[in-house]
């Protein structure tokens, strides 16, 4: 039995360059496939330094197999949070994506969260204008919220409604920056 066991290994190391006695005795499986989780009507939470990062409620979120992603559909509320965890942008969105570099479920890590399918962001106070446009995405590393191509944003109270493009929210400084902004205010509106 030993020499059976020797000639075996010599004959493997000679053939295969490796030690697999029993490698064609295996029959090769396909490789896995992409295997991920999906959860139906969820509330998924990112927190960064004990604080929320963002929210996302979906009809339906996946999380990858490597857990580098999230993929969700049907988003109807969203929250984005500042630093200290004060609520700062509200949005919808058709999907969503979240993704990290490093394989693990955390914004501090260059984390990217993209929307897309017909947005609808607004401002976390009851005051805040309404952004619309078709995608938007906010990197943790830089802090900073864009809105590329077309934006319309529609004031509160039905005061006034603007078209511009390409639209950066600083997300640690509250600052907005807009590209080729036109648009009426109604004055009606705006005094009592």
């Amino acid at each position: 039995m030993a020499v059976v066991a020797i000639a075996t290994t010599a004959v493997s190391l000679k053939y295969l360059g490796r030690y697999q006695p029993f490698a064609d005795l295996i029959r090769r499986s396909e490789e896995m496939p992409d295997l991920s989780l999906e959860a139906r009507d969820v509330t998924v939470a990112a927190r960064r330094h004990g604080h929320k990062n963002w929210t996302i409620h979906a009809s339906s979120i996946r999380f990858s197999r490597d857990h580098r992603s999230i993929q969700g559909t049907g988003i109807d509320h969203g929250k984005l949070f500042d630093d200290h965890g004060k609520a700062l942008l509200t949005f919808a969105a058709g999907r969503a994506a979240y993704t990290t570099p490093l394989g693990e479920m955390a914004p501090d890590r260059f984390a990217t969260l993209s929307l897309s399918d017909g947005i609808r962001l607004a401002g976390a106070g009851r005051q805040a204008p309404t952004l619309t446009a078709q995608t938007a995405s906010w990197d943790a590393r830089k802090g900073t919220a864009v809105v590329p191509g077309d934006v319309r944003i529609d004031f509160p109270s039905h005061t006034g409604r603007a078209i511009c493009r390409d639209v950066s929210i600083n997300t640690r400084t509250g600052d907005i920056s807009v590209a080729h902004i036109h648009g009426a205010i109604s004055r009606t509106k705006l005094v009592k």
